[in-house]
């Protein structure tokens, strides 16, 4: 039904959500740690792809 479909949707949004809040404290950690790093190294770097590859899942799941 639509209104299952817009709870689902609902639900990754939400769950998005909670993976920017935890994304975003990780990379404060990695920045920490890693103080030499220039912002775009760390963009560039596995440890960062990791992170990002939750989100996309979610985002394709909602397209």
């Amino acid at each position: 039904s639509d209104q299952w479909k817009v709870n689902e949707k609902r639900r990754v949004i939400e769950n998005i959500s909670v993976l920017f809040k935890t994304v975003e404290r990780q990379i404060e950690d990695i920045i920490k740690k890693n103080k030499f790093y220039t912002q775009s190294e760390i963009l560039k770097s596995r440890v960062f792809n990791d992170l990002t590859e939750p989100f996309e899942n979610h985002f394709k799941y909602l397209i």
